[in-house]
This record gives structure tokens, sequence and C-alpha cells, in this order.
């Protein structure tokens, strides 16, 4: 049976230490995750509002733009670590952790607060270089004790960084109406969803079919190049940008 156990770690410290390091890192790593979910997601909301309002007759407003992004569970803030004592005499051990949701920034700041050293195990392919065969076997007979019904949820203690999967409304709505977005990029963003408008339109005319994935994306990219080549450079300055409201 396939065995893969990723973004896992071992550490000298015991539970009650962990907790308290999590605590204090909480504060700067709660503010790490908002940044980085915040910004592809002002980014998507303001790029969906400038399209609609230059393609479409619809109603543009960021509220709306925000309820339907959340839907599209396209983006999660959530982040927390699970914590198993290790019973198992091993190093100097004294508890293992996995890391659920998070970027490798969010990653990196919790393992190295925690002192943590990579302890991850699969058994389709041979064990890291640094990794002995014994050393590898010991993983997976301590892991197998740890979770002796495989579940990592069931078996230790959660601590949340991030509970939520989605900021708030409010903290979403303060981020789109502060966003720093360049206008021009927005403009190149709006004039390649015209350019593709009426590509898309011609080849429907020209063939009676819709388009396929492939070649989709071959002519997006066409499109991409050009616009990057400034062919279209003037017919972008004259693209108009909506309030963001």
């Amino acid at each position: 049976m396939s065995t893969k156990i990723f973004h896992v770690y071992r550490t000298k410290l015991d539970i009650y230490e962990i907790l308290e390091v999590c605590k204090k890192i909480k504060p700067e790593t709660n503010k790490l995750i908002k940044e980085q979910y915040l910004e592809p997601v002002t980014r998507a909301i303001v790029s969906s509002m400038d399209v609609k309002a230059t393609l479409t007759d619809e109603d543009v407003n960021a509220t709306s733009e925000i309820k339907e992004l959340k839907k599209q569970d396209l983006f999660d803030a959530s982040c927390s670590i699970v914590v198993y004592p290790c019973l198992n005499k091993y190093k100097e051990t004294k508890s293992l952790f996995k890391i659920f949701g998070g970027s490798k920034e969010v990653h990196d700041k919790i393992v190295t607060a925690l002192s943590g050293i990579d302890f991850h195990y699969q058994n389709q392919v041979d064990q890291p270089e640094d990794v002995t065969d014994k050393e590898w076997n010991k993983r997976i007979e301590i892991w197998d004790a740890v979770l002796p019904n495989g579940s990592f949820l069931d078996n230790g203690l959660s601590y949340d960084f991030q509970r939520e999967s989605h900021l708030s409304d409010f903290e979403i709505l303060r981020a789109v109406r502060k966003h720093d977005l360049d206008d021009a990029e927005r403009k190149k963003s709006i004039f390649l969803e015209i350019r593709m408008n009426e590509v898309l339109k011609k080849h429907k005319e020209d063939t009676g079919k819709t388009i396929s994935m492939s070649d989709y994306i071959s002519l997006r990219a066409e499109q991409v190049k050009d616009i990057e080549s400034g062919k279209y450079d003037a017919d972008i300055n004259n693209v108009e940008l909506i309030e963001i409201k």
C-alpha cells in the first residue's frame, strides 16, 4: 500500500513547550498568512471587476465579487499544526508535528521556531541520501505507532494559526479598496480579455465549433506575446479603468 507522509517534523520540544512557542509566534505568523492570502485574492477580484465592467452589462461591485470568489473556493487562508507525543526513543525527539495549509514561507517560520527537523516518509521511492536504511525504517515504525489508524487529525492535538479558510468580507473589501495594483497592468489584463473575446467570437463564426482547451491555451499565449511586444500599446492606453468601490 502506498504511504506518503509529508510536511512532518520531529523536535526536542515537548507539547507544552510547543504550545508556548506557537502562542508567541502566532501574531506574526497570522499577519503573514493574511498578507499572502489577500494579495492574490485582491488581484483576482479587481481583475474580475475590470473585465465585467468592460465586456458585460452586469452590475459590478466588490461585495458581490467577494461572495462569488468564496463560492469558488480557489484560495485558502487556513493554517494549523497537529502535534503528536513521540513515545519511541529516537535522538532525543519528544514530539512530532505536521503542518496543514500555509505557504513555504509560513512553514519555514513555524519549523524554525519549533526547531523542527524533517521527518517525512514515503515508500514509493528510496530515502534521501543523508538518511540510512536503519533510520528510514525507524521513521515508519514511529509513524505507525503515532498514527495507529492512519489519521493525522484523530491522533494529535491541533493548534490553529488561522482557523477560517477565508478572511472576513470586511477584511477582503478593505484590501480591495486599498489595492495598489499597477494601472498599466490592469489595462493589459482587460485588453487581453477583450482580444480573447474577439478571437473566440471569430473562431466560432468561422468553424461553428467551440474552441478546444489546447487551442484556447495556444491562442491566449499568442495574444499575451503580442501585448507584451507593444503591438497594442495605443489601444491599451485607451482602456478605461473603473473606480473600485
